[in-house]
C-alpha cells in the first residue's frame, strides 16, 4: 500500500498529498508506535516501521513486546543507546497524542482511514478503489479552477 501511494502521490503532483498520521487504538500499538517514532533516522524509521507492521502477529498479544522491538531498531540500523533512552523518556508520546486527537476530531475510528477531499474511507481499500475516489475529487477540483 505504501508503495500506491507514493505512486498516487507522484501522478497527481501538487494535487495529493498523502499524510501519514499516528493512530494508535490500543496501547500495545501506541507502544509500537513509540518504537518506531524513536527511531530518528528517516530512512531507518522507515525500516523500522515496515518490521513493526510486517510482524504485527508476533508481537500483538505479547504484553512486554520490547525486545523483539530492539530487534528491529537493530536490525533498521538505530542508534539503540538513544532509541532506548526515548523509549523510557517516552519522548514521542506527546506527538502521537496530538496526531489520535486530531484523528478523533476528525471522526477518524478505525485504521486505516484515507480522507480524499470531502470522502472518507475507513479501513482496507483496494488501490484501484483509491485511485478511483482520488479520479473524481481531482476532476471536482480541476473543474473548479477550470482547467
Amino acid at each position: 500500500m505504501q508503495e500506491a501511494l507514493i505512486e498516487i502521490e507522484k501522478k497527481y503532483n501538487g494535487l495529493v498529498v498523502v499524510k501519514k498520521l499516528a493512530f494508535p487504538l490500543s496501547e500495545i500499538t501506541f507502544r509500537a508506535t513509540e518504537a518506531v517514532l524513536c527511531v530518528k533516522n528517516f530512512d531507518q524509521r522507515k525500516n523500522m516501521s515496515s518490521l513493526i507492521y510486517k510482524n504485527q502477529g508476533r508481537w500483538r498479544n505479547d504484553r512486554y513486546p520490547e525486545s523483539l522491538w530492539k530487534s528491529y531498531a537493530k536490525k533498521s540500523g538505530a542508534d539503540l543507546f538513544e532509541w532506548e533512552k526515548c523509549l523510557k523518556e517516552k519522548e514521542s508520546s506527546a506527538r502521537i497524542n496530538k496526531s489520535r486527537d486530531l484523528g478523533l476530531g476528525l471522526g477518524v475510528r478505525a485504521t486505516p482511514t484515507f480522507f480524499v477531499g470531502e470522502t472518507k474511507m475507513e479501513g482496507s481499500k483496494s488501490i484501484d478503489r483509491l485511485k478511483g475516489v482520488i479520479e473524481g475529487n481531482v476532476l471536482k477540483l480541476k473543474k473548479r479552477e477550470g482547467r
